[in-house]
């Protein structure tokens, strides 16, 4: 993050961004424009020392950066199509339809006074990685659906799952939070705010334990077993694809056919690689949370380490045996799990196989998906290019009467 300020007691508000996080024109003054409406102005409580009404802060929309979406098949297929589409992509969150607040995800804009005298003294230095949740429940966030900001998404699976690592630790960061001290008090919504995220960071743990156990301890109904597991891994995508095929039908185009076969495609592809990775993430969760949890209690020490995922596309050569090198976990559990039915569960044995085929191809499938997508050029013909021009002539004349 670049910031720039020529006189800081002249500062009123500061809009905070990643480096790779792009600003649409108009964005920055309708974000200024939201936060100072009267309605949305902090109300401070000064015993409690947290916002109680109106907001310091304002969270926009986040949306994906078109050049990284379509960057490789991993990229296409787990973060959407991309690009600035507000009426097809709209969205609003429980927390802030119910409740009134929002969840701060480190980009937005935000009342410096207020900023400064809410959370001065409450952080202490050097034992919170991720910040942002933290602010947000104590300076009071508000989402503005309407307005977005472009952000990158990582091309390469290695450099997503590091990047999870680092937003789970962070999470498990804020567990002393759940309890209140005289040094923070916190509303029940923003405790649960924590909490949902701890238990987000454990389902895919207790997904992968639950074909496990399914298999290991089971006695009747098998099947019923193994296709519960499986509709609990894939009922998100169930969801998202619902939700695609009913905002494609509302689209009467030429292309409709088209867009509502590849809401199918890729809800195959989501759901087959999310069953194939189940494995891994379970086990990067795990790790990040176990990790967290020493490091809070034992060690008190790195508990800032970060990476960026940027840096770990740089160092990662790319090559198939450094995914295998990483993901080789997820081979060695098949390999265990198919061993152990053999020998105390044959009767199980087609689970066990159906389960070790598709996680111990986890790292072939996280090379072939992480791989630079080979982009067919095609010459535009006369008449592509007229209607081009006639489109960019027409925008340059909307944008100059605005």
């Amino acid at each position: 993050m670049f910031l720039v300020i020529s006189n800081l007691k002249d500062t009123k508000y500061i809009i905070t961004i990643d480096v790779d996080t792009q600003l649409i024109m108009d964005t920055a003054k309708k974000l200024i424009g939201v936060i100072s409406h009267p309605l949305n102005r902090a109300v401070i409580d000064e015993k409690k020392g947290i916002v109680v009404a109106g907001y310091g802060l304002i969270q926009p929309k986040i949306g994906k950066e078109m050049d990284s979406a379509n960057k490789t098949v991993y990229s296409k297929v787990f973060a959407g199509e991309g690009g600035i589409d507000s009426y097809t992509t709209a969205y609003s969150d429980v927390y802030q339809d119910l409740f009134g607040e929002g969840i701060f995800t480190g980009k937005g804009i935000y009342d410096l006074r207020v900023f400064s005298r809410v959370l001065k003294g409450v952080i202490p230095d050097n034992t919170v990685l991720s910040h942002d949740l933290l602010e947000g429940i104590h300076v009071g966030v508000g989402l503005a659906s309407d307005i977005e900001l472009i952000d990158s998404f990582p091309g390469k699976y290695l450099s997503f799952m590091a990047r999870l690592h680092r937003w789970t630790r962070g999470d498990w960061q804020l567990v002393k939070w759940l309890y209140s001290d005289k040094r923070n008090t916190i509303t029940s919504i923003s405790k649960w705010k924590i909490a949902d995220n701890l238990r987000r960071s454990v389902v895919p743990i207790s997904q992968f334990l639950f074909f496990i156990f399914g298999i290991i301890f089971a006695v009747n109904n098998t099947s019923l077993w193994f296709l519960f597991g499986a509709f609990s891994v894939l009922f998100r995508h169930l969801l998202a694809l619902a939700d695609n095929c009913l905002k494609e039908s509302e689209i009467f185009n030429n292309r409709q056919n088209d867009n509502l076969f590849n809401c199918f495609k890729i809800f195959f592809a989501l759901s087959a690689l999310t069953m194939i990775f189940l494995p891994y993430k379970a086990y990067i969760m795990a790790d990040a949370i176990v990790r967290t949890l020493f490091r809070m209690y034992v060690t008190k020490t790195n508990l800032l380490e970060w990476v960026t995922a940027a840096d770990i596309d740089n160092k990662s050569d790319g090559s198939l045996y450094s995914y295998v090198k990483i993901v080789h976990s997820t081979t060695w559990i098949s390999v265990g799990l198919l061993i152990f039915t053999i020998i105390l569960r044959h009767n199980y044995i087609i689970y066990a196989i159906v389960l070790s085929t598709l996680w111990s191809t986890a790292p072939l499938w996280a090379y072939w998906i992480s791989k630079n997508k080979i982009v067919k050029k095609e010459k535009l013909n006369v008449e592509d290019i007229d209607v081009l021009r006639q489109i960019a002539k027409n925008t340059w004349a909307t944008m100059r009467i605005l």
